[in-house]
C-alpha cells in the first residue's frame, strides 16, 4: 500500500517540488494550501504523514498541528515542519512543545530532507513509536503561541518599514531617472489623451512637458507629419488591442521647425486586468539616420565600385564563394551563378591547388596567412592563366570569411620569362666573354663577376676580390682618378662611361685595364655593369712605338747634322781654296 502523504504551502512552486520528490519515491501525494485546508483534508483518508509550512493565510502550521495533536484520530500522524520564516530556535522549541516529530529549515538538500521523512517512517512503522506529547494546557499553548507571533509581526513591520524606504529610495530614483533620461516615455489613456511625457521632450522637440498632458493625439498634427500622425493612431489602436509595438520610424517637427527622425515603441499597461492605455518610448535617432543614410550611400557607391572594378573581387566562407564581381566571370570564363556553386579551389591549377586551399581555409578561420601571392588557374575554356592574389580575412555574420582581390598577369608573366631568358643569356654571354665584367651596386658593393675579371687580378673568387681593399687594387695615381670619379657620382656630377685604370694583381704585376660603365636591370634590380679590357700588351706594344719612333727621330736628327756639317765642309773647302790662289798670287 502507497504511502499516503499530506503536504500543506501557500507558495504553489514550493508544493510542487515537494510533490515531485515524494512521488519519485513511490508516495500518494496531496496538496492543501493553508492550515484549514489540510484539516479537512486529513479527515479521510487519515494520511502516513503530514509536513506543513508555518506562515500561511487562514490557518497557519502551528495551528494545524496545535489541532492535529488535540485529535484522537489524528495525534499519532507523524508532523514535519519545512519552514523558511520560523527559523530561530524558539521556534523551533515551540514547534516540538506542541508536538511537531521534526523541524526542517528551507531550504534542505532534496535527498538529505527525504532521506529524514523515510527514516520518521521507519520509526512510525516500529512499536515502540511514541509521537510527541503536546502542550498540557490551551491557554499555554495561545501564550507561546502569541508571544511567536508577537515576534514575526515585529520583524515583519520591520521589514515592511525597511521594504518602504527601499520602495521611496526607488520612487526617488525613477522620478529622477523620468526627469533625466535622455529618451522620451510617455502614456496615452484609451482615448487617444496623454496622461504623462517625460522632461527629456523638451531637449528634444523644444517644448515643455506640459504642453502635452491631457492633449489628445489629433492636436499634434504641428509636431507629427501627416504620414507619422496617421501610423501613430494605427499603432495605438493597436497596443490598445493588446499589442507589443516594436520600434517604429516616425517623423516629428520640432519648436525650430527642423525635422527630427524618431523611433518610437510602445506596450499596453493593465488595471484590473484589463488594457488601461499605452506607455511609449521614444528616441532621437536622428544623427543614427543620418549615418545610416551616409552608411547605405557608401554600401552603394562600394558596390558599383566593385562591379565596375577591372580586378575581380571575391568573398568565400565556408569554402564556398558567396559573392564575385563581374570581373570574376569575366576572367575565369564562368557566370556569377556557377561561381557562386563552386569551392573557391576548384578553378585553381592541380599543382597550385594545395597551397591555395589551405591558405583559404586558414584565412577562414582567422589565421594569419601570407596577404599577397600568384598562381595559376584553369577558365571554363581551360585556358591556364596566371593571377595576382591580394587577400584579407573579415567578419562576416559572425563567423571569419575572405575578400580577395585577384588581378591576371599572363601577360606580366610572360614578359618575367622573356626578360629573365634575356638576363639568362646576358649572364651566360657575359660568362663566356673574354672581356673581365662585374655586376655591382650604387655603392660598389660587387654582386656578380666573371672568371675573365678574375684571372684579371689573379683571384680565384669575388669574394677574395672583394676582401682586397680598393686601395690596394689600383696603381697610387689610378686610385686618386678611382676616388675622385666616386665623388663626382655622388654629386650628380658628370663622369665619363668610359676611362682607364691601372691594378694591381695579387702577383704585384701591373695591368693596364679599358674600362666600360653602363646601368643594367639584373634579376629586376637596377645595377651597373662594369666590363674591363686588359690593354696592357696594347699599352706595352704602343709604349715600344713610341720608343722606336723617338730612336727614328733621334736618328733622323743625326743625319740631318751629318749633311748639314759635309755642306759646311764643302763651303769651307771653297773659302779656303780661293784664299790660297790669292795668297799665291800675292807671293808673285
Amino acid at each position: 500500500m502507497k504511502t499516503n502523504v499530506v503536504i500543506v504551502d501557500d507558495n504553489a512552486d514550493n508544493l510542487y517540488l515537494l510533490k515531485s520528490l515524494m512521488e519519485k519515491q513511490g508516495w500518494e501525494v496531496r496538496e492543501a494550501a493553508n492550515g484549514s485546508a489540510a484539516l479537512q483534508m486529513i479527515q479521510d483518508p487519515i494520511p502516513d504523514l503530514i509536513v506543513s509550512d508555518i506562515l500561511m493565510p487562514v490557518m497557519d502550521g502551528y495551528t494545524l498541528c496545535q489541532h492535529c495533536k488535540a485529535d484522537e484520530k489524528l495525534k499519532n500522524i507523524p508532523f514535519v515542519f519545512y519552514t523558511a520564516t520560523y527559523t530561530e530556535p524558539k521556534d523551533e522549541k515551540f514547534a516540538r512543545a506542541l508536538g511537531a516529530d521534526r523541524f526542517i529549515i528551507k531550504p534542505e538538500e532534496p535527498l538529505t530532507l527525504i532521506q529524514i521523512l523515510i527514516n520518521l517512517l521507519e520509526e512510525k512503522k516500529k512499536e515502540n513509536f511514541v509521537a510527541a506529547k503536546p502542550l498540557g494546557e490551551e491557554m499555554e499553548f495561545f501564550r507561546h503561541y502569541n508571544e511567536i507571533l508577537f515576534h514575526k509581526l515585529e520583524k515583519k513591520i520591520l521589514d515592511l518599514e525597511m521594504a518602504n524606504r527601499e520602495f521611496r529610495e526607488l520612487e526617488e530614483k525613477y522620478r529622477l531617472n523620468f526627469e533625466n533620461i535622455t529618451d522620451v516615455i510617455f502614456s496615452f489613456d484609451t482615448n487617444f489623451k496623454i496622461l504623462s511625457m517625460s522632461p527629456s521632450v523638451e531637449k528634444i522637440l523644444g517644448y515643455k512637458a506640459q504642453d502635452f498632458i491631457d492633449r489628445p493625439l489629433s492636436e499634434l498634427e504641428y509636431i507629427l507629419s501627416p504620414q507619422s500622425l496617421e501610423l501613430a493612431i494605427h499603432h495605438l489602436g493597436q497596443i490598445f488591442k493588446g499589442s507589443i509595438i516594436p520600434p517604429s520610424v516616425y517623423e516629428f517637427i520640432g519648436r525650430n521647425g527642423i525635422r527630427i527622425i524618431g523611433e518610437v515603441s510602445g506596450s499596453p499597461f493593465l488595471r484590473d486586468g484589463k488594457v488601461a492605455g499605452a506607455v511609449c518610448v521614444g528616441r532621437n535617432i536622428t544623427r543614427r539616420k543620418k549615418t545610416e543614410d551616409a552608411l547605405r550611400e557608401s554600401e552603394e557607391r562600394f558596390r558599383i565600385l566593385m562591379e565596375s572594378s577591372p580586378t575581380a573581387i571575391l568573398l568565400f566562407q565556408n569554402d564556398k564563394w558567396i559573392y564575385a564581381n563581374r570581373a570574376a566571370a569575366e576572367i575565369t570564363g564562368y557566370t556569377n551563378q556557377e561561381l557562386l556553386s563552386m569551392n573557391f579551389w576548384d578553378v585553381v591549377h592541380p599543382e597550385d591547388r594545395q597551397s591555395v586551399m589551405e591558405r583559404g581555409q586558414k584565412r577562414q578561420q582567422g589565421i594569419p596567412v601570407t596577404r599577397r601571392y600568384e598562381f595559376r588557374i584553369v577558365t571554363k575554356d581551360k585556358t591556364v592563366k596566371w593571377v595576382d592574389l591580394s587577400g584579407e580575412t573579415i567578419m562576416l555574420n559572425g563567423n571569419p570569411a575572405g575578400i580577395i582581390s585577384v588581378l591576371e598577369i599572363t601577360e606580366r608573366k610572360k614578359m618575367e620569362e622573356a626578360l629573365r631568358q634575356a638576363e639568362e643569356n646576358f649572364r651566360r654571354s657575359i660568362e663566356d666573354s673574354p672581356l673581365g665584367a662585374r655586376i655591382i651596386f650604387e655603392t660598389g658593393k660587387m654582386m656578380y663577376v666573371n672568371r675573365a675579371l678574375l684571372d684579371i687580378y689573379g683571384c680565384n673568387s669575388m669574394e677574395e676580390l672583394e676582401a682586397i681593399p680598393a686601395k690596394e687594387r689600383y696603381t697610387p695615381e689610378s686610385f686618386a682618378e678611382h676616388e675622385d670619379r666616386k665623388e663626382k657620382r655622388k654629386k650628380g656630377r658628370y663622369v665619363p662611361s668610359e676611362y682607364e685604370v691601372s691594378i694591381v694583381r695579387r702577383d704585384g704585376d701591373i695591368r693596364h685595364l679599358r674600362v666600360f660603365r653602363k646601368e643594367v636591370l639584373w634579376s629586376g634590380n637596377r645595377l651597373f655593369q662594369v666590363l674591363y679590357n686588359d690593354i696592357t700588351e696594347r699599352k706595352l706594344a704602343e709604349e715600344y712605338q713610341r720608343s722606336m719612333q723617338e730612336r727614328l727621330q733621334r736618328a733622323e736628327k743625326m743625319e740631318v747634322l751629318g749633311r748639314m756639317a759635309g755642306k759646311v765642309a764643302h763651303d769651307l773647302n771653297n773659302v779656303l781654296g780661293a784664299l790660297t790662289g790669292y795668297s799665291e798670287l800675292l807671293l808673285m
